[in-house]
């Protein structure tokens, strides 16, 4: 009865999940934000995170700022806005609208859609980036703004200590540029909270191209581990490691350690 109990808990705890629109990353950022979600009733949750930049330069730090609001039992919401300063002393603002549903038996879905503009304030010192995500993206050279949609859909099956899942996202860059990419995703909980997974990222990322001044859609495709491990009823220690393949330009390791407290 008390292993029953253990499983039926782990179950509901797996399936209020939410991913930022950032498929340069292989690691979906989700949004454990309710660990029972026979609890919407009790009203939504806001929530706000600071993300350091990447020492090597290949990321700067940003500032998010959400809010979930589940319907009802099986459908809920999320609003979500970020602000990411440029190498140039502009910033990129972005606004997150999603959709979550649990079909039952397990099976679950999400749409999103994300829209980014990018503030320019001076052409000097652009350096080259990439991603879909617009944090990714170098500064033009002409002042102004740019920007970028993307959206994505996410189809998901938990079961017993398991949970897979499947995203498609598609972007286009302002000026008609546009690009697919695909992920699998596939995670193993050893106890309620604290998982361990593999991810597979393949598709089309936007690269900035200094000579022509454009974004040009590249194949690129990347793989990963991801896990969250919590060693108190608050603490927890996240991390993220993955190789890229991006063709001409060679593999690219990329390694990331966070720590979450849980008030």
């Amino acid at each position: 009865m008390l292993a029953e109990a253990q499983t039926s808990q782990l179950k509901r705890r797996l399936d209020p999940r939410f991913e930022t629109l950032r498929p340069e990353n292989a690691f979906a950022d989700w949004r454990r934000v309710l660990d029972d979600p026979t609890r919407w009733s009790e009203g939504g949750i806001a929530y706000a995170n600071i993300a350091a930049g990447d020492p090597l330069g290949l990321s700067t730090s940003e500032s998010t700022g959400g809010y979930w609001l589940p319907l009802s039992q099986r459908l809920s919401t999320l609003m979500e806005a970020s602000v990411a300063p440029t190498s140039l002393g502009g910033a990129e603002r972005s606004v997150l609208g999603q959709v979550g549903a649990q079909l039952g038996s397990g099976w679950g879905m999400q749409a999103g859609v994300r829209r980014s503009e990018l503030g320019i304030s001076t052409p000097e010192g652009a350096a080259q980036y990439s991603g879909l995500g617009l944090t990714a993206l170098p500064v033009p050279w002409s002042a102004g703004n740019s920007g970028a949609g993307l959206g994505m859909v996410t189809f998901e099956r938990s079961w017993e200590r398991y949970h897979g899942a499947y995203t498609v996202y598609s972007g286009r860059v302002d000026g008609g540029a546009t690009a697919t990419s695909h992920r699998l995703q596939f995670d193993y909980f050893y106890s309620a909270r604290s998982s361990v997974g593999l991810s597979y990222t393949t598709g089309r990322t936007l690269d900035y191209s200094l000579l022509s001044s454009t974004l040009t859609p590249v194949e690129t495709s990347n793989v990963g581990i991801v896990g969250e491990h919590w060693f108190s009823s608050s603490w927890a220690i996240n991390y993220n490691a993955l190789i890229e393949d991006r063709g001409i330009q060679g593999l690219r390791p990329e390694l990331r350690l966070g720590l979450r407290l849980q008030f």
